[in-house]
């Protein structure tokens, strides 16, 4: 009879103690202590956490958005990068307001900034790229008049604020009188330089998106990145120093979250939580160490 009651209260202790350890989910961890699911949860947030580079090329197609400030007053500049390594973007001044925007999806945001490139701003890059070369031609297609140089000037002037949508380029001002004598002539040169833009990219089939690379800069030991910088071929650089300086912030239902940049903004993207983001490691395929992207 003893022996059976020694027998059903060990049996009650072994219960007890295996429920006390099944109230706690634990699990193992390497150096043989466990872990709560409070901690399994912070494990699982920080393997979410990518780097630098896979923000831009994670994404089929990603929006960005530069500002000095979270508001729905201000108008960004807006960048639409693709994960195959190139971009296209709206300058502010031609942009929306970011409450135009968040009520806007990335694909509509997408397209509108493709059409603008489609409509305008591949116009515009070949005039930077051709314009010296527009204005020679412009000015060999008025060579009977005694001031082609001149209005070949003039009319490139033109051609740039129709193209742009923006104002003159800039210059000396000329006399409101000379220019309406040579009016008929400049806008003759004007039309020529805007239809030999089409004619040439018609023939080149367009021009290339623009592309972009990553760069990372290492501290003085060479063995740790001290900051990273987005490269982008014609819009300059957004450069990080730290992955900590995390902006973000509401417009509506829109929440938006990104790094501030060394241009003194911030470069944004929407997202459902704030972001997060770690530098790139030393010898990551694709990235340059201590030295700019170089297009070729």
């Amino acid at each position: 009879m003893k022996r059976k009651l020694m027998m059903v209260s060990m049996m009650a202790i072994l219960s007890l103690s295996l429920f006390a350890c099944g109230s706690k989910d634990t699990t193992s961890s390497s150096n043989g202590s466990a872990r709560t699911n409070t901690e399994k949860e912070a494990d699982t947030k920080n393997e979410n956490v990518g780097t630098f580079s896979q923000l831009f090329t994670n994404n089929e197609v990603s929006v960005w958005y530069l500002c000095d400030a979270i508001d729905k007053e201000a108008t960004p500049d807006v960048y639409v990068v693709y994960g195959d390594g190139t971009y296209l973007n709206m300058e502010g001044k031609k942009s929306k307001t970011f409450a135009e925007l968040s009520k806007m999806t990335d694909e509509e945001i997408a397209s509108w900034v493709e059409e603008d490139w489609n409509n305008r701003n591949e116009v515009l890059m070949y005039y930077h790229q051709h314009k010296d070369e527009l204005r020679q031609d412009a000015e060999n297609s008025i060579s009977d008049s005694t001031d082609s140089d001149t209005i070949a000037m003039i009319a490139l002037d033109d051609a740039y604020r129709e193209i742009s949508g923006t104002t003159s380029e800039g210059g000396e001002e000329l006399d409101p009188d000379y220019l309406n004598s040579v009016q008929d002539q400049v806008n003759a040169a004007k039309d020529y330089i805007i239809n030999e833009i089409n004619t040439k990219l018609a023939e080149q089939g367009g021009i290339a998106k623009p592309r972009y690379g990553f760069s990372i800069y290492t501290d003085a030991s060479g063995n740790n990145v001290d900051k990273e910088a987005l490269i982008l071929e014609r819009s300059g650089r957004k450069e990080i120093s730290t992955t900590n300086d995390i902006k973000s912030g509401d417009v509506y239902d829109s929440h938006y979250s990104g790094f501030f940049v060394s241009d003194g903004k911030y470069f944004l993207m929407r997202m459902n939580h704030d972001m997060a983001v770690t530098f790139d490691e030393i010898g990551a395929d694709g990235i340059s160490v201590d030295e700019d992207v170089v297009f070729e």
